[in-house]
Formats: structure tokens, sequence, C-alpha cells
């Protein structure tokens, strides 16, 4: 729902016509994190305008945030299994995932294609960082000075969470790594990692995408937290979680929010995933309904509700 709704792994299609260049493995680590080697991936930046460019006329001011999100779930944390911010980076063996890569450029939806840049630009910042032993103690020095206690890890296509926690990490690291850009010819890089931070620099409105789509999703995940509970039935609880979902995401009546335009675009584009994957399978929906209904007489009759 949220990877293809946002199009978190959406990349620009390979040209057939363009030759393959053949490429090697190595598993030599000191190899592989030295600082003289070439951190290059598959983003292709530029290609691609920026949607909020269009929207010029809604883009905040860099000292400008979002206001934080409403608590639409009471989570009891000693209740509920908090996943592992720890990502994966190889997908499992045999996994079929459904997520859109590619989208048809005649009817793909601009923003779509705007965050797909945007998260490959901070899977790239987050590699290059955690494979530079310079830009990497360079780091660690700067974590204490902003009073960050994360790390930043890459995400995985099995996991939506493991996104959400990548590009909230990199909010939290935002002064870094504008740090890291403003003063990259001066902290002993080679050439090609200088070439490498300019290409993947993220911008103003890249900025602002990653926090409308930190404060769209926060609803999300906080159920996804909800229905991860080991200590209480959660199939009911889901059948909750899902309506408060769509109606978080149908409320477009709130003006005051900064790009408020653009968060409604946001949250169209994940309504019409939740239609999909939720509201129209009947069978699922009926389960759940079943289950939330049992649920609830069980918390009446114990007098523990526990939503």
């Amino acid at each position: 729902m949220v990877c293809n709704g946002l199009g978190f792994w959406v990349r620009s299609k390979q040209d057939s016509s363009s030759p393959i260049l053949a490429t090697t493995s190595t598993n030599n680590k000191d190899e592989v994190d030295s600082d003289e080697q070439d951190l290059t991936d598959d983003i292709q930046v530029g290609s691609q305008p920026s949607s909020i460019n269009n929207s010029s006329n809604f883009i905040a001011s860099p000292d400008q945030s979002l206001p934080m999100s409403n608590e639409y779930f009471n989570i009891n944390n000693d209740d509920v299994v908090i996943v592992n911010e720890t990502s994966i980076n190889e997908e499992p063996n045999n996994l079929s995932i459904d997520v859109i890569e590619y989208l048809d450029p005649s009817t793909g939806d601009s923003m779509q294609q705007h965050i797909g840049e945007v998260m490959k630009k901070c899977r790239s910042i987050v590699k290059l960082i955690n494979k530079s032993s310079i830009l990497m103690n360079y780091v660690l020095n700067l974590k204490p000075q902003f009073n960050i206690h994360r790390s930043l890890q890459l995400d995985c296509k099995s996991r939506w969470s493991s996104s959400y926690h990548l590009f909230e990490a990199v909010l939290t690291y935002k002064k870094i790594i504008n740090k890291i850009n403003s003063e990259k010819y001066y902290i002993n890089l080679n050439k090609k990692q200088i070439t490498k931070l300019s290409s993947i620099e993220l911008d103003q409105d890249d900025w602002k995408m990653l926090e409308l789509i930190e404060f769209v999703l926060k609803p999300v995940a906080d159920a996804t937290q909800l229905v991860s509970g080991s200590k209480y039935p959660t199939i009911g609880i889901s059948y909750f979680a899902i309506f408060q979902i769509r109606e978080f995401l149908e409320d477009v009546s709130d003006y005051t929010i900064n790009d408020w335009q653009i968060l409604y675009h946001l949250k169209s584009l994940l309504l019409k995933q939740v239609q999909k994957y939720f509201i129209d399978n009947n069978g699922q929906l009926e389960i759940m309904k079943v289950r939330f209904c049992f649920l609830f007489l069980y918390s009446i009759e114990n007098k523990s509700l526990i939503f």
C-alpha cells in the first residue's frame, strides 16, 4: 500500500538500446570500506523535474516545519512489539513482492517519480556515509553536538516501515547532512566522493517532501505498531486501524498546514491503495469486521477496552 502509493522504489527505466556494462563484485572488506572506493549506484538524478516546483507558491521557508500529527491511536508501549530499526539490506530468497519499480511516463504520477528520486538520494547518502571512514568519523563527531542517538541504515522492499525509518533518520540528520555538503571540500574527501555528494544533495524541495511524507505516514506507522502487539488480539484491531487511516486520508479540510495541496495529493495516492488492498477486498474486510465485533464485546464484558 505505502510503497506503491508513494513510489518508494520507483526508478527511471533503463533504455533498452543502451549497452549493458559488465560489473564485478568483491568480497574484500578493506577495498569496499576504502575512502578511495567509487561509491556509485543506480541513481539517476536530474532526469525528472521536481513536482513541487510546479507548486512554488506553496513552498515554505527552510525554518518552517510541519505541525506534529495528531495521536490517532492510544498505544501502550509495554504491550507492543516494536519493530527493530535495523533494516535488511538484502531481500529474502524466493520472496515475491508486488512493489512497483517503473511507471509509464505517459500515465505515471509525477509526484511518485519525485518521491522515488528523493528516496534514491537518501539511500545513496546512507551508503556513502556508511562506506566512508572519513564521513563516518565526521558524522560520529557531530552526533553529540546535535543530540542524535540513532544510526543511518538502509531500507528494503519487503518492509515499508524500514523506508519510514530511513527518511525519518535522514530528517533527524538534516543539519549534519547539510553541513557535510557545505564543507565537502574541506574534510579530505577524494574527487569522486565530492562529485557523488554534489549529485545526491537534497535541495529545499526534497527536504520539504520528506517532511510531508513523514507527516502523512505517521498514523500508518502508529497503526502498524498497534497491530504488532503480542499480548492482545490484533485481527479485530486492524479493522479499526484501517478505517482510522482512511478517515485521516480523506480529511482535506485543514488549510493551515504548509504545502497543503501537495499533502492532499500524497493523501489521495495512499487512499487509492487503501481502497485497492483493503476496502475492495470484501472477504478480508468481513473477517476483520467480525473479529472487531468479537473484540469489542469481549472488551466490554471484561471492562478492558484496549483502544
